[in-house]
């Protein structure tokens, strides 16, 4: 029977100049050809699509009010989770909405929630539920 020989450890093989060019080259052969921008005839430059140059700005608009909404309720989320951490309350429901403080993290989970639309810790009437519970001055 034959010895079992030790199996050598494989050493890679240094990388030579003609293997270097080649994957360069396969680098560059990789990148996307982009086809030049479509060039306007000459006299048709300033055709413009009235609806659809209507259609493009409603769209921005309203992108922008939605982007606007979505820093105010961000705001809003992150007050809310601040005064439910103050406060000790886990969970809280009022006008369709359901706010929970997870477990062990500083994180507010909402959601719609089907139910009366009566707050479940009263305020009393002179405190304004926005302004952090302070009294209103009238």
């Amino acid at each position: 029977m034959a010895k079992n020989k030790p199996k050598r450890a494989r050493t890679p093989k240094p990388r030579t100049a003609k293997k270097a060019k080649k994957s360069a080259k396969a680098k560059t052969a990789r990148q996307r050809h982009r086809k030049p921008a479509a060039v306007a005839l000459p006299g048709m430059e300033q055709v413009r699509d009235q609806r659809l140059d209507t259609l493009c700005k409603r769209i921005g608009d309203n992108t922008d009010a939605a982007n606007e909404l979505n820093r105010d309720i961000d705001a809003d989320k992150q007050a809310a989770l601040d005064r439910m951490l103050t406060t000790d309350t886990k969970q809280y429901h009022h006008h369709g909405v359901e706010l929970i403080v997870r477990g062990g993290m500083a994180k507010l989970s909402v959601r719609p929630w089907k139910g009366d639309t009566v707050a479940t810790a009263p305020t009393t009437k002179d405190e304004d539920p926005l302004d952090g519970g302070e009294a209103i001055e009238e």
